[in-house]
């Protein structure tokens, strides 16, 4: 037995508690420290029972072991929690249960009062918590004497409540005792699962996953698609059909869909000034209040506005929500914060199984009310054979049968007896199958239609055409050869740089080929940068062949400001051994760059200033090394496709012996604002048609074009293409009958062009 060191108040206490705990209740901690016999309230016991490196209270001295804590003292039948040292300071203690599953509508009820009376309010703090977690709680009043005290809270089953604990602790320097300490959990309602999403996704199923829940061995897995909203899926009320007697009070407190009790003199509101929508509006006082009637579908939204009426006494709008079978608190609003109608929404507060909502008027509070809008779960089209279906000993289901075309949900249920839990949160299979490539058709000598299979709910498609360049023995190849000539924004001085973009978008209008990236990007005459930390220049990716080693050299011409340091990184990090670009003063500065790439992911090199510095590329080329027996791909072309197509003409390639061409595709659809985006398709690669001519003699067909003096002279309206020796294509153009154009001022920098024709191939010397 304890001490019996207590005041008749104590004693009457304990025998009539303050909580008694009913038959739908669990007991999951229950401690009343009669263990605890050394010392008293006036002089606690002077040893610290929790020990200073585990924390562990021994478990002689608790009915239950596994608490924890931090300057824990006997005090004859009671628990004092003091202060501790670290050796130069003073810690407040805190008292912990042990570690289990708080997981449910969790109670915690105690007694406690402060060691003594303080100069500040005085506060305890009772946290259900998993780790540095905080999974709910409550505080309270702390004075001297001893006062009961008791909270509930809801707290969801996952696998941080099922590992957690509950915390006693006070404001910082408060020392405290604590007593006959009950945590119960609600019975009746299990725990629910936490899901974990889908996976194993196919055009007619996929694998629904979840968490196991301790005990727990039997779940109920609904798989279902959504029918269209009805009328009767909402409510939308500004109030403005509502029934008034001739002294202006209300016909009945029954609107229907929801019930009203409003004390005021003048309960509705009649003038328009005061209404949000139309001229009438809800006037509610302290103690009124607005309750919808329980539904069989969750609330998915709901919202309203309110206005503070009397902006010299402020109350509270007090919101609760009714899940499972108790109403529990969802969110206080303080009306000093809405002189003027605002807009409350209280979608993100919403428990997913909520069926109800109630507005209360709390704490002299006095407001209008107008525009009232709920939204319910829309019917369910369960799967045949996949409502409530029993799973056990397992934490999946794989589901099948289900129709391509149309959009699914599921939501898992825990088991235990004749016990069902609420549903779980619901998960949306939004997903799409990854597409299927199939072979290319209409395979011309620079042509070919890329085709694959209609991915089931897709809006469009990414499609992606590779230049792939095999080496039958070592070689270095040039993969880019970018001088920016395509940007022409009428400044010629680098530091009269003009901004492009702030988001990370792509650069395909100002590039040769397609996929260069960069944010927060700056641009000049023939040059391309960024400005701003973390702001980089993203090159298209480079594919090589893997398990080999390749050696990259990166040739860079770039202005910078004096004192700026350039980076090329290398999927995200500096290669070994390669230093930073120095600026020692402002101006241009050119740079080789080597370095070794072994890694089986694609290349994506970037360039950018350490600091954020502005800079501009007035030029840059890579060139790798390919070992015999390896190959490098890199993007040819880009299209995204919105329509609902399956094929894509790729033209104007170039064909060489050591020169093919793969594509992917990947599905995409629109969810909203979101855009959803499928697993990338296998590669097919494309082999085009006979060998082009590559004669060096200057031609003249009928009708085609003359070359003469470096120069193209057309014999007829004609497309004209530029390719360099890789198949890059540098410049293209419609040209008029007799039109002349000069190389060497379109394709700078080139020596060896490859000039296409309607009806034949050049090869120029510049």
């Amino acid at each position: 037995m304890k001490k019996l060191l207590r005041s008749v108040f104590c004693l009457i206490l304990i025998l009539a508690p303050f909580y008694l705990y009913g038959q739908d209740q669990e007991v999951v901690v229950k401690e009343d420290f009669s263990k605890f016999t050394m010392g008293s309230e006036d002089d606690p016991y002077s040893k610290d029972e929790a020990d200073e490196y585990t924390t562990y209270i021994p478990s002689e001295l608790t009915h239950k072991e596994g608490w924890t804590g931090a300057a824990i003292h006997q005090a004859g039948g009671v628990c004092f929690v003091s202060n501790y040292s670290t050796g130069w300071d003073l810690e407040d203690g805190y008292l912990n249960t042990p570690y289990g599953d708080y997981s449910g509508k969790i109670t915690i009820s105690f007694r406690a009062r402060s060691k003594k009376k303080y100069d500040k309010e005085c506060v305890i703090y009772a946290s259900i918590a998993s780790g540095s977690t905080n999974l709910g709680g409550d505080n309270f009043k702390l004075t001297e004497e001893w006062n009961n005290y008791i909270t509930t809270i809801d707290v969801e089953a996952n696998d941080k409540s099922q590992n957690s604990f509950v915390q006693f602790t006070a404001n910082s320097d408060v020392q405290f005792f604590i007593d006959d300490i009950t945590i119960t959990r609600q019975k009746g309602l299990l725990p629910y699962p936490e899901v974990t999403g889908y996976d194993d996704l196919k055009a007619d199923g996929f694998r629904a996953n979840w968490n196991a829940l301790q005990e727990i061995d039997t779940y109920l897995v609904s798989v279902y698609s959504k029918k269209e909203y009805k009328a009767t899926d909402s409510i939308v009320d500004s109030f403005e059909d509502v029934k008034l007697t001739e002294d202006h009070k209300l016909v009945s407190n029954d609107f229907g869909q929801f019930k009203v009790s409003l004390s005021s003199e003048n309960p509705i509101n009649q003038n328009k000034d005061n209404a949000k929508t139309g001229d009438k509006s809800l006037h509610m006082i302290s103690g009124d209040f607005l309750e919808l009637n329980s539904s069989s579908k969750p609330i998915v939204h709901a919202s309203f506005f309110a206005k503070e009426v009397n902006t010299k006494e402020h109350g509270s709008i007090l919101i609760e929500q009714y899940v499972g079978n108790d109403w529990t608190q969802l969110l206080k609003i303080d009306t000093k914060g809405i002189p003027d109608f605002k807009f409350i929404p209280l979608d993100q507060y919403l428990n997913f199984n909520a069926t109800a909502i109630r507005i209360r008027i709390e704490d002299d509070g006095d407001i209008y009310l107008d525009d009232l809008k709920v939204f319910y779960e829309p019917d369910h089209q369960f799967v045949e054979g996949y409502q409530d279906k029993e799973v056990t000993n397992s934490t999946s289901l794989t589901v099948t049968g289900l129709d391509p075309e149309t959009d699914y949900y599921y939501s898992v249920k825990a088991k235990k007896g004749d016990e069902i839990s609420l549903p779980s949160e619901e998960v949306f299979v939004f997903g799409l199958v990854t597409p299927v490539v199939l072979e290319a058709e209409n395979i011309g000598q620079d042509n070919f239609t890329a085709k694959w299979e209609k991915t089931p709910k897709a809006d469009g498609y990414l499609f992606n055409n590779y230049n792939l360049i095999s080496a039958s023995e070592k070689r270095d190849i040039v993969i880019y050869d970018e001088n920016f000539e395509k940007i022409k924004k009428g400044i010629d001085k680098p530091n009269d740089y003009k901004e492009l973009n702030k988001e990370n978008s792509f650069l395909d209008k100002y590039t040769t080929y397609p996929g260069w990236m960069g944010a927060q990007t700056i641009v000049a005459d023939g040059m391309i940068g960024t400005k701003g930390f973390g702001a980089a220049i993203i090159l298209p990716s480079i594919i090589f062949s893997p398990q080999q080693s390749y050696s990259v050299k990166v040739h860079i011409r770039a202005w910078g400001e004096k004192d700026t340091d350039l980076a090329v990184q290398v999927n995200g990090s500096r290669p070994e051994g390669v230093e930073a670009i120095h600026f020692d003063e402002t101006g241009f500065i050119e740079k080789d760059i080597s370095f070794v790439y072994s890694d089986k992911n694609d290349m994506n090199i970037g360039v950018l200033s350490w600091s954020g510095e502005p800079f501009l590329l007035d030029s840059v080329n890579v060139v790798a090394t390919l070992p015999d027996q390896t190959s490098v791909a890199f993007l040819n072309n880009r299209v995204n496709l919105v329509k609902k197509q399956t094929e894509c003409v790729v033209d104007n390639l170039m064909k060489k012996d050591d020169l093919t061409y793969y594509y992917t595709v990947k599905a995409f659809r629109f969810i909203g604002s979101n855009v959803v985006f499928s697993d990338l398709s296998d590669k097919m690669n494309v082999k085009l048609k006979e060998q082009i001519d590559e004669s060096t003699k200057d031609v003249c067909l009928k009708k085609d074009i003359t070359i003469k003096n470096k120069s193209i002279i057309s014999g007829s309206h004609q497309m004209i293409y530029v390719y360099d020796l890789r198949g890059t294509l540098l410049y293209q153009k419609y040209m008029f009958e007799d039109e002349i154009i000069n190389l060497e001022e379109v394709v700078k920098g080139n020596q060896v062009v490859i000039v296409k024709s309607t009806n034949n191939i050049h090869k120029i010397l510049l």
